[in-house]
């Protein structure tokens, strides 16, 4: 799943940075400092679940925002959008869209 949600991302002109787990995705941030500006996080991974990742994020200085995506009803209070499974590509281009840009969007003909 994360390669394919990778793929269509990169296909929208995104430079995206894979972790199999919660615990290497965490390394990367640390090792990537500020160049993060969004992660996208499944709730249940090995090692470091989406909510144990989330809280790691909040508490940095400058914490890029976080998209959850997941296949299970989320029975938990998150602040973070979450696109559920099974979803459409356009649907997580327009989830990264606005959590990136947010506010009005002006379309024009």
């Amino acid at each position: 799943m994360r390669h394919l949600c990778a793929r269509i991302l990169e296909d929208e002109g995104y430079r995206v940075l894979t972790a199999p787990d919660g615990l290497e995705a965490l390394a990367m941030l640390e090792a990537a400092g500020s160049d993060i500006q969004l992660v996208i996080s499944d709730l249940r991974m090995p090692r470091l679940d989406g909510f144990q990742l989330a809280a790691h994020i909040a508490a940095r200085r400058a914490a890029p925002p976080l998209i959850f995506i997941s296949g299970y009803h989320v029975d938990r209070p998150t602040d973070y959008p979450i696109l559920p499974k099974p979803f459409h590509p356009a649907e997580l281009v327009a989830a990264v869209e606005r959590v990136l840009h947010p506010g009005p969007r002006v379309v024009t003909h």
